[in-house]
């Protein structure tokens, strides 16, 4: 378990520095074309090396959301949204906007990670009440076999599939 959560640990930063990366890319693409410059068409050996620039805002970003990079779901959906903003909505990766919409979507993705912050307005399931009495156990099985496609939803909610099976199972006993 420990070898796996540093495995994971390591992917998510791994994930972390490109992201950095790709924004830090944007950005000199962005300041280029300000300044009219295009890039020159010269051999990748005759250029000198890309210095990267730091984005303050992708650091005040990073330094408010510690959990990125440590949390393998959240930094996950946090990179899908970025990909999904940046490729297909049309967001620049160094805006103020960008930041603010990634933040409304991982507050809406993950609640209960920051203390509730979704609007009770929203929709909710109603709570369920579990009866007084508990049923007789019918005889059944209680083991859960998983299909590979509950397996990979189980790995990409960062949950062992030991984890996801006793779900499964608890929602399979309320059914019946």
């Amino acid at each position: 378990m420990e070898t796996q959560e540093a495995l994971a640990t390591l992917a998510a930063q791994k994930e972390r520095v490109s992201w950095a990366a790709q924004l830090q890319k944007a950005q000199q693409a962005q300041q280029q074309q300000k300044q009219g410059n295009a890039p020159a068409a010269t051999p990748q050996a005759a250029q000198p090396p890309i210095v990267a620039q730091k984005d303050p805002k992708a650091e005040d970003w990073f330094e408010n959301n510690s959990w990125f990079g440590e949390d393998e779901a959240m930094t996950y959906a946090a990179l899908g949204f970025h990909r999904t903003l940046t490729e297909t909505e049309g967001y620049k990766g160094t805006e103020e906007a960008y930041y603010a919409e990634v933040d409304r979507r991982m507050k809406d993705a993950f609640p209960h990670k920051f203390n509730g912050t979704r609007q009770p307005s929203e929709n909710r399931p109603a709570q369920s009440v579990a009866p007084a009495t508990r049923k007789q156990k019918s005889g059944r099985s209680t083991s859960v076999r998983l299909t590979s496609s509950e397996r990979d939803i189980a790995k990409r909610l960062g949950i062992s599939e030991k984890q996801y099976a006793a779900q499964k199972l608890k929602l399979e006993e309320q059914r019946v």
